[in-house]
């Protein structure tokens, strides 16, 4: 071990205790009942102060604001969970610094930095200037409607929101209140606040108003949520001839005219670049940034590392404890990323500003559940949890029914008044489709877990099935039946809308967050109850999901699913790579073979024309999948070829297959 190397190990060493130990040691002393004399570590305060401090419009100095929220939370039940979860983050830390001095002792450091020089190399190979990307944000969208409904409210601190707040005026942000904080915190730090219950079908209505305006620029835009979403100006620029920055501003101008509504913007090279610039010039305000590479790894150098959407707070105080402040740091700490395995790709990614400028709508086939959940005061009674039970089961029927989705698997969510949070999943042979199937089920799991004393509820949909579909016919619905993979914890909205598909492709997911920022779309019926941020600490669907996607032990027996070629009898837990691999192999030139003679004696018909008629043979058996009939032409007498990774179009295959047979013969 050279020289360099032995003090850059003790250099990595004692920086371990500014780095999270000694703020661990704090905590770690901590009885289970803080009492109120006792000190708050300064970690404690970072994490206290919740998920939306970089909302625009805040003080830059929140070190007060953080003391205020932190006292009023001490001794509650949020508070003591909070203050477990820092104490086994500073405990991760300190794990994470002493393996780095340990692995710092015999790495070579400059051979992983050679490593992390050609993914660079590589991602600059990527880089793409030539597309004109832009991420608008309505400023303070759910007020803002609210200023409309009533001008009363213009000029004096609001919130809107109960027990938690969706949003806050700019004026009661002056005051650190902001989007995910507790009511009762919110008038510790503005006493003469006012508290506006929410409207969500107006803010619906408004978002389209202003969804309609943006697609004249781009039919094809992103919604990344009701407030906010991404366009892609490049055609629209060139058939019009004008610069980017006059683009935006029209459509800005064209808001405010039509909706009322103003509208901050960012323009980039590509998504993660567009979001960020939308929120420097907030509120009414857009930013631009210059389209080449030096200018762009310029503004990246300086940017705090919390600022790149996907790292969240436990991902950023992980990375400060490694010296990596701002993206510029990423660079300069690369061999000990790359030593760690700490997604230095990704991290890499967003230092050279290379990311994602594919901007399309959502599709539904991105969807993977439907679920409701609904936050209140602490119930103990079976009586009073059968009746939220009932009123979720309903909201939730409502959306199955308008997206026209079912699906197989139920889940059952809550959350203990500790703030522990549980789920039980359940499959059925059927489908969920009415309320009365969903209540059904919902109680047999709510009363497996009784006596409870909770304070948030949901159900979930999943296994879901597109009725869509059923219009096109053929296989396609058949292959996305097969249960989805469970995601990871990656957390951003409290809420499921009636948006198909979010964009993920601008951010970075590192595994360790807890959460991200929260942002207000999907915001929906929060009890009256002082509620804390965490109930905002979710996945993208409102729920973070801790179970597999199979059925319960000593639950109703699931149908199992079958190839619509040979009858194979597929797991419950198959999923889609198996299930395509199994049909492909089905429709291979020997089965083909066999379907086209018998197709020839119809009349050259195709096995898809068949669909809906009836036929009885004694010898062929006739399979129904999503309303499409086809012949059984017996089990193959080759074995399956092993299941590959990539995932095929059946229905296209045995098109282009059949079609060849027939040009041989």
């Amino acid at each position: 071990m050279s020289n360099g190397q032995q003090q850059q190990a003790q250099r990595a060493s004692s920086s371990t205790s500014n780095g999270g130990a000694h703020q661990v040691s704090r905590a770690s002393s901590s009885s289970s009942k803080v009492p109120s004399s006792t000190p708050i570590s300064d970690s404690m305060l970072r994490r206290m102060a919740g998920q939306s401090v970089n909302k625009a419009g805040l003080n830059i100095d929140q070190s007060e604001i953080n003391k205020i929220i932190a006292e009023a939370s001490k001794g509650s039940k949020f508070y003591e969970n909070e203050r477990v979860k820092d104490e086994l983050l500073g405990r991760k830390i300190q794990a994470t610094l002493q393996k780095r001095d340990f692995l710092l002792l015999t790495a070579d450091i400059p051979r992983l930095e050679a490593e992390c020089d050609k993914i660079i190399d590589f991602l600059e190979s990527t880089r793409d200037l030539s597309r004109t990307i832009v991420h608008v944000d309505l400023d303070a969208f759910f007020a803002s409607v609210e200023e409309l409904a009533d001008p009363s409210l213009k000029g004096i601190a609001f919130g809107v929101g109960g027990g938690v707040l969706t949003t806050a005026s700019y004026e009661a942000r002056k005051f650190g209140v902001r989007s995910g904080m507790a009511g009762f915190v919110a008038r510790k730090l503005c006493p003469h606040i006012k508290l506006v219950k929410p409207n969500f079908t107006e803010y619906n209505k408004w978002s389209h108003k202003v969804f309609s305006v943006a697609r004249r620029y781009d039919p094809n835009l992103a919604k990344a949520g009701c407030d906010e979403g991404y366009l892609d100006i490049t055609e629209y620029m060139d058939e019009h001839e004008r610069s980017a920055e006059d683009v935006v501003q029209h459509f800005r101008a064209a808001c405010v005219k039509e909706t009322g509504l103003t509208v901050s913007a960012g323009i980039a090279p590509n998504k993660m670049l567009a979001k960020i610039c939308s929120d420097i010039n907030k509120p009414n305000g857009q930013f631009s940034l210059d389209f080449n590479a030096d200018a762009v790894k310029e503004f990246t150098r300086t940017l705090k590392i919390r600022k790149v959407p996907g790292i969240g707070k436990v991902s950023e105080r992980i990375l400060e404890s490694l010296g990596i402040i701002t993206c510029g740091d990423i660079f300069t700490h690369r061999g000990v990323l790359h030593l760690l395995d700490y997604g230095v790709t990704d991290l890499l990614r967003s230092a050279l500003g290379c990311c994602s400028n594919n901007v399309e709508p959502g599709k539904r086939s991105d969807r993977k559940s439907v679920g409701v959940e609904s936050t209140f005061r602490d119930m103990t009674k079976r009586e009073d949890l059968v009746k939220k039970l009932e009123e979720i089961a309903d909201e939730l029927t409502e959306h199955l029914t308008s997206l026209r989705f079912v699906g197989r698997t139920l889940q059952f969510k809550y959350k203990t008044h500790e703030y522990k949070p549980f789920t039980r999943n359940k499959t059925i042979s059927g489908e969920f489709r009415g309320k009365e199937e969903i209540l059904r089920v919902g109680l047999a799991l709510l009363e497996k877990e009784l006596p409870l004393r909770i304070r948030l509820m949901g159900l979930r949909v999943m296994n879901l099935r597109d009725l869509d579909l059923e219009k096109k016919g053929g296989l396609d619905g058949f292959v996305t039946r097969s249960p989805p993979k469970k995601p990871k914890a990656t957390n951003t909205k409290p809420r499921a809308t009636s948006e198909e598909g979010s964009d993920s492709q601008n951010a970075i997911a590192l595994s360790d967050d807890e959460g991200g920022d929260s942002d207000e779309d999907g915001m929906k019926k929060f009890g009256d109850e002082a509620l804390l941020a965490d109930e905002l600490e979710v996945n993208e669907d409102g729920f973070r999901l801790e179970t597999p996607d199979i059925a319960e032990e000593g639950g109703e027996q699931v149908e199992p699913q079958t190839c619509p070629v040979c009858s194979h009898i597929f797991k419950p837990t198959s999923s889609n790579e198996e299930v395509n691999s199994h049909v492909d192999f089905c429709l291979s030139r020997d089965t083909i073979s066999s379907l086209a003679s018998s197709s020839s004696n119809n009349n050259n018909s195709k096995p898809s024309s068949m669909a809906g008629k009836k036929r009885s043979s004694k010898d062929s058996e006739i399979i129904v999948v999503d309303d499409d009939v086809e012949e059984d032409p017996g089990p193959s007498t080759k074995k399956p070829k092993k299941a590959e990774k990539k995932v095929v179009e059946p229905l296209n295959a045995f098109e282009k297959m059949m079609n060849a047979q027939k040009s041989r013969s």
